[in-house]
């Protein structure tokens, strides 16, 4: 049975697990930040660089909870009145079950409740993992040579 994946509020406690992981987590940070070397950082920074993100990018940070741990981070910005930009990430251990999808899902419905129509993103064409997501949700794709750009309608998803 899969267990439980609920979309949260970013708190003090989700922060510091959530800065934890990307302290530690060698594989994620490749994938994230390829170029960069890996820096520790704390739950109170976390949450602040979010907040300064939130405000600079009129969006929103949520932690992805797995059994009351956060195991990952999905968020919006707005990127006109019609359209939210999703992100989103998990610890790597978690890759592959299933996590994501079912995050994704949660955050169609707050973007959707919050008065947008449609969702996109950016995402780099080896991350096969993303784009099926988006393709579980009838995304149409547009690319170029190293991204794909999807979008949803969210007239059409089903709550």
């Amino acid at each position: 049975m899969r267990k439980l994946i609920v979309v949260k509020q970013l708190s003090l406690k989700y922060g510091d697990e959530l800065a934890e992981i990307l302290s530690t987590d060698k594989k994620l940070h490749k994938e994230l930040s390829p170029n960069s070397k890996l820096t520790t950082i704390n739950g109170l920074e976390y949450v602040q660089g979010c907040t300064k993100w939130e405000t600079k990018k009129r969006g929103r940070c949520f932690a992805i909870v797995k059994n009351d741990r956060a195991v990952g981070s999905i968020s919006f910005v707005h990127k006109d009145d019609e359209i939210a930009s999703l992100g989103y990430w998990i610890k790597s251990d978690a890759w592959g079950q299933g996590i994501c999808t079912q995050a994704f899902k949660q955050m169609l419905l707050i973007v959707k409740e919050l008065g947008y129509a449609s969702v996109t993103a950016s995402i780099l064409k080896e991350n096969i993992a993303s784009k099926k997501i988006w393709e579980k949700y009838n995304a149409t794709f547009k690319e170029d040579d190293e991204r794909y750009y999807p979008i949803i309608k969210l007239t059409y998803c089903a709550s």
